[in-house]
């Protein structure tokens, strides 16, 4: 009898127990179903906020977003996201159908459109929205104006020429984005830097003198070229003109490098811990280019610790004469030590991209 007993109370827990399980998943079922009604809902009202106009018309706006390449060691003309969005951007969109864009047949979507920072977010004047089936591809720029020629079928282009003062020099830079088709997603855009970016540091080779930097040239640079977009990041050719650029004029206010210096002191807003850099001194923007024949030349005077020169405006150049090139997007710093007896800069070194800053030695 007992054991009967004990059986029927098992058998009673047991069916207690299925009861609440199968109750709990019941509940937990209402509330997946639930979930999921209200994501769809979710969903649905995000669909109906990115369409604008007839909601039958499936196309979508076109949207931006962007972000200039990573830098460091900021100078006064460098350009980055935020000083993108000061002035805005400018960008072209050809349409090549339901080819790809290389090579094939395209015709313009639209041109050199100027899209601007409210505050927010990326705007531009006018309603473009994507064609339902073809590809488009996007071929922007910013920094500096220029006039963007698109000649089908070939990638487009534009002629530049440097400012001839650090002052007057852009920071430039293009972004490029191929073959893009209908969608409700914002089209990221990253711009690339595309000239190349020159900066000085300069030391004493006797210690115990007082050299007194008076000017820092280059000399012979071309100044002018086409740059022509690709897949990538896109390459300059025809580099013409023959320009020189003044780095640092001190003529009137020269620079005096300490005695018993150790390490570089910066030009161009750089850093230096044996003296201060110098200031309003910018970085120079230059042509990209083969720079064989171009020199850097440098004006300065040298002192004995009492005070009497040991020469006044003596001048120093280096000649690249052995073939070399100045890369879109790298940015160089030539470290030169000024000689008392020799006038010749000896160089050796390499460069970077433009997010590290390479030092590059040159003794005078």
């Amino acid at each position: 009898m007992e054991k009967n007993k004990n059986e029927i109370i098992n058998k009673m827990n047991l069916e207690t127990k299925q009861t609440n399980q199968f109750t709990n998943k019941f509940l937990n079922m209402k509330k997946l179903f639930l979930f999921a009604a209200i994501a769809i809902l979710g969903l649905a009202s995000c669909t109906d906020e990115q369409i604008e106009g007839n909601k039958n018309n499936p196309s979508k706006k076109i949207q931006f977003k962007t972000m200039v390449g990573k830098n460091s060691n900021l100078k006064a003309t460098e350009l980055t996201t935020d000083g993108l969005k000061t002035n805005g951007f400018k960008v072209t969109a050809l349409n090549t159908a339901s080819l790809t864009f290389g090579g094939n047949p395209y015709t313009s979507y639209f041109d050199n459109l100027l899209v601007s920072w409210n505050g927010t977010k990326w705007t531009n004047s006018g309603n473009y929205y994507w064609p339902e089936d073809d590809k488009l591809s996007f071929f922007a720029y910013g920094g500096d104006n220029v006039t963007l020629s698109a000649t089908t079928p070939a990638f487009p282009s534009f002629n530049y020429t440097i400012g001839s003062t650090a002052a007057a020099q852009k920071d430039l830079v293009t972004a490029v984005s191929l073959n893009k088709t209908n969608s409700s997603d914002t089209l990221g855009l990253v711009f690339n830097h595309i000239l190349t970016q020159i900066n000085f540091s300069i030391k004493g080779a006797v210690p115990v003198l007082i050299y007194i930097v008076k000017k820092i040239e280059i000399i012979g640079a071309k100044n002018s070229g086409t740059y022509t977009y690709s897949p990538t990041t896109g390459g300059w050719t025809a580099q013409a003109g023959v320009f020189n650029y003044t780095y640092f004029d001190g003529s009137t206010t020269p620079t005096t490098i300490p005695t018993n210096t150790v390490t570089f002191v910066s030009f161009g807003n750089g850093t230096g811990t044996a003296a201060a850099p110098i200031t309003g001194t910018e970085a120079l923007m230059l042509m990209p280019q083969d720079n064989t024949g171009v020199q850097i030349k440098v004006t300065y005077d040298i002192q004995n610790p009492g005070g009497s020169f040991v020469k006044k405006d003596k001048v120093s150049t280096y000649t690249f004469v052995t073939p070399g090139t100045w890369n879109l997007g790298t940015k160089i710093r030539y470290n030169i030590t000024l000689p008392v007896a020799s006038n010749r800069i000896e160089l050796s070194g390499t460069v970077s991209n433009w997010n590290d800053e390479t030092g590059t030695g040159i003794n005078l």
